[in-house]
């Protein structure tokens, strides 16, 4: 007889069986309601790529909730390394003829677009009118007085190109550049891999280990708690089966209790995970130095050499005070933003003549 055989609960997802969550199956269902692929190293939607996990967590999170499951957050991550798998694609390469704004897509041959159904690598925060008049005679008297490329620079200052606030430089010259500062960086740890390691190191442990004291006391902090909350949900319960506590008032404390409970386990778990994390970044300086090696002597930048190399990378407005043409880049590198060492820490200043007026 199928007496004690459990029936399943209809209203369960597909991946939760009332007790354990399939990874897998979770993502399939997951790419299945959301546009998103993983390449090159990212996630990319089509929002463009995605540079900040949490709100994807908290996508996920929101899934996971209402799940009786123990270590949410470690599941979440998980997930996340299920999702890069299941959402991998070749390559993702970038479009050249087209650009993706907010209100859609802008082909370089003036064609344009609406809305976002497809995913893309980036998109732009601002909205392009395709009825807004172009200004002639100012196009033409910026023309005479600079660079192409300096046009689209003036433009956004005085507001013509909405609230875009980017600085423009050459992609040939920026590829030079990130491709140059990459090899002085690899060339400066090589000459000596032991005092870059202590340097790094000591720059660390002072911001390192105020954040995981913090944490630290946090945490026991919350554990304190979880245990006064035992404490007095006992003590309730006795108030109450002695009559000094009516049931209703017993249940309105108990249930706050409860809430208050976990919401402290879900924070100690996040907290405690994050700690964790902390104390593995020597384990990403040991992979950041593998790519020096690696990387021995870079004669072209490719897409996934930017990527293991490069966090982010900041153009500044040029400046023509002295008669030529200065602008100011500045990368950041992966795990070595507190290392101050030249080849990391000081801005890239790249200087090119002024242009001369056109004359009649």
């Amino acid at each position: 007889m199928a007496k004690n055989r459990k029936t399943p609960d209809m209203n369960l997802p597909v991946w939760f069986d009332g007790q354990n969550i399939n990874e897998a199956l979770f993502c399939e269902e997951f790419l299945h309601e959301r546009r998103i692929i993983f390449a090159n190293g990212a996630f990319f939607t089509p929002d463009g790529r995605v540079t900040d996990d949490l709100p994807l967590r908290g996508e996920i999170y929101d899934k996971l909730k209402f799940c009786a499951v123990n270590n949410i957050p470690r599941k979440i991550t998980n997930i996340l390394e299920v999702l890069k798998l299941e959402a991998q694609v070749p390559d993702f390469p970038p479009e050249q003829d087209r650009i993706h704004v907010s209100n859609g897509t802008l082909l370089l041959n003036g064609a344009f677009t609406e809305g976002r159904p497809a995913i893309v690598r980036s998109r732009l925060p601002v909205a392009y009118n395709p009825d807004a008049p172009a200004p002639v005679i100012w196009l033409n008297f910026l023309d005479g007085l600079l660079h192409a490329e300096d046009i689209p620079t003036l433009q956004e200052f005085i507001g013509y190109r909405g609230t875009c606030t980017a600085h423009y430089i050459r992609e040939e010259t920026l590829r030079d550049l990130i491709l140059e500062r990459i090899r002085a960086v690899c060339d400066y740890i090589r000459s000596d891999v032991d005092v870059f390691q202590e340097e790094w190191l000591q720059c660390r442990r002072t911001d390192q280990e105020k954040s995981i004291l913090e944490d630290q006391r946090k945490i026991a902090k919350a554990k304190k708690r979880l245990a006064d909350l035992d404490v007095l949900i006992t003590r309730i319960y006795e108030d109450a089966v002695l009559g000094n506590l009516s049931q209703e008032r017993y249940q309105k404390m108990s249930q706050s209790y409860e809430e208050e409970q976990e919401r402290l386990k879900l924070e100690i778990e996040v907290t405690e995970e994050w700690v964790d994390q902390q104390m593995e970044l020597e384990d990403n300086l040991d992979a950041f130095l593998a790519l020096t090696e690696k990387y021995v002597d870079v004669q072209e930048l490719t897409p996934t050499i930017v990527n293991e190399f490069i966090k982010k990378i900041l153009v500044y407005a040029p400046d023509k005070s002295s008669g030529k043409r200065k602008q100011r880049v500045r990368i950041f590198f992966n795990f070595l933003d507190e290392v101050e060492i030249p080849a990391v820490f000081e801005p890239i200043i790249y200087e090119r003549p002024t242009k001369n007026r056109k004359t009649a």
